[in-house]
Order: C-alpha cells, then sequence, then structure tokens
C-alpha cells in the first residue's frame, strides 16, 4: 500500500468514526411508528428503526447511516484502486 492509499483510508476511516458519532447510538433506539404490528422488534422492517437523539437528524435513521458508510467505503476501493501503483 503506497502512502496516497494510506492517505485515502485513513481518511475514510476518519469520515465513518464522524459518521458514527453524529448517529448518536448511545441515546438508545426508538422505532418509528408502523400500522401493522409484526411480532418482535426483531421482525420489523429496517427502515422503522431510528436513534432517539440523532446529533443530525438525517443520520439518525439507521438505513441512511449504514448507506453512508457503504459509499464511504465504496469511494475508498476506488480511490485505492486508481493510487495502485508499484512504489511505496
Amino acid at each position: 500500500m503506497n502512502s496516497m492509499q494510506r492517505i485515502g483510508v485513513n481518511v475514510a476511516l476518519a469520515i465513518v468514526l464522524v459518521l458514527v458519532f453524529l448517529h448518536s447510538p448511545w441515546s438508545g433506539y426508538e422505532i418509528d411508528s408502523y400500522s401493522e404490528v409484526l411480532g418482535s422488534s426483531a421482525d420489523l422492517p429496517f427502515s422503522l428503526w431510528r436513534t432517539s437523539a440523532p446529533l443530525v437528524n438525517w443520520l439518525g435513521f439507521v438505513q441512511n447511516l449504514v448507506a453512508s458508510i457503504v459509499l464511504i467505503v465504496l469511494l475508498t476501493a476506488l480511490w485505492v484502486a486508481a493510487n495502485k501503483s508499484s512504489k511505496k
């Protein structure tokens, strides 16, 4: 891994940590209202889960956080592939 790749991976890791911080998982989770009881809370769709007090409202939804992290990982993979070289 060359220095450009290491920089990209470290920046991506920092961004993911900031996203998780802004998601505020320590505040607990709640379920948005739903019309039909599906059994236990484990059976509920992923889109209904959100944190109780997110620091950024958009990141409160678990699906938005996961989508953001997946996007960061994909962009990091592209960065690493684009900066591939035999130099160290």
